[in-house]
């Protein structure tokens, strides 16, 4: 995925997004098996349009990509406890993994003594930013068509071209100026659903970047997925919430820590809501898992082993 932005000498450059998540799950769907993709993030405060291009499998579906998918995002979340934290640092696999999982990185920086307050990280932002979309602005193209999507933005061709190829399709969307950017509360959201990419695993999606000037960049999100392994690996799933319920009250058993937002939702609530709307959610099935990663990008996409029965 890229998220670029025009800086003020007409160069287009990388935007770093926050408050990552992806939502992972096979969607039986004869005679193929699809993958369910939603991914949410946060983009930050901008006075230029923000560009994204998400590269997706061929045959991919754009289900939703507006409040909606915030709102599902939001609710999934909302099935697993969580800490109201200062969000000023990144705790890998603090709450969803074993303090001895293995994970691309899982060094925990220690949380800063900022004022800010504390957050609730389910919360969606007011419509008055999606008001802004045009219907035009998002749109699932293949990749033979990303250059003309892209025509009226005058892009540099080799901005671009190194990262589309004509074996996949891509989401394009040109977003406005954001005006408002709040810390753990992701403003943007695509929903997608596609045939998998590795057979035996679910795929997250990950940042990609057009510079390459050495800089260090880190890409954080969580990762909630359906019938994944627990297993102490980079494929691994994470814990369940009850597991990471259990693992928080474990960690602060000795008093230190007084603050604690158990699960406010169900997988059965969540369906019983959205069922009407994404109607093959239905046939989910598995055991929903958390799991948190950092990595530096350029990185490879996180793959989830799936459980076989």
């Amino acid at each position: 995925m890229l998220v670029l932005c025009e800086d003020e000498v007409g160069r287009w450059t990388d935007v770093r997004v926050e408050d990552a998540c992806s939502i992972l799950a096979q969607v039986p769907e004869p005679p193929t098996q699809l993958q369910m993709s939603c991914l949410t993030f946060r983009v930050p405060v901008t006075t230029q349009p923000i560009l994204i291009v998400v590269e997706l499998p061929l045959s991919a579906c754009l289900v939703a990509a507006d409040e909606s998918v915030l709102q599902f995002a939001a609710d999934i979340l909302r099935c697993f406890p969580f800490k109201p934290v200062r969000r000023a640092a990144f705790e890998s696999d603090s709450e969803s993994d074993d303090d001895d999982e293995t994970d691309r990185l899982t060094k925990k920086p220690k949380k800063s003594l900022g004022t800010k307050d504390d957050v609730d990280v389910s919360r969606i932002p007011g419509d008055d930013y999606f008001a802004a979309w045009n219907a035009s602005d998002v749109q699932l193209v293949s990749g033979d068509d990303v250059a003309a999507s892209l025509a009226p933005l005058s892009l540099p061709h080799h901005v671009i071209a190194p990262h589309v190829t004509s074996k996949h399709a891509y989401i394009v969307a040109v977003l406005p100026p954001s005006s408002t950017s709040i810390e753990g509360v992701p403003n943007v959201g695509f929903l997608t659903t596609h045939p998998v990419v590795a057979p035996g695993f679910l795929t997250a999606i990950v940042q990609t970047c057009v510079d390459e000037d050495g800089t260090t960049v880190m890409w954080k999100q969580s990762v909630l997925s359906f019938n994944g392994c627990q297993e102490l690996s980079e494929h691994g799933a994470g814990k369940t919430p009850p597991e990471m319920l259990d693992n928080i009250r474990r960690r602060h058993a000795s008093g230190t820590f007084t603050k604690l937002v158990l699960p406010a939702m169900t997988w059965i609530d969540v369906v019983s809501k959205y069922a009407t709307t994404f109607p093959w959610i239905r046939g989910i099935q598995g055991d929903l898992r958390m799991r948190k990663i950092m990595e530096v990008i350029l990185a490879d996409p996180v793959s989830i082993r799936l459980h076989v029965v």
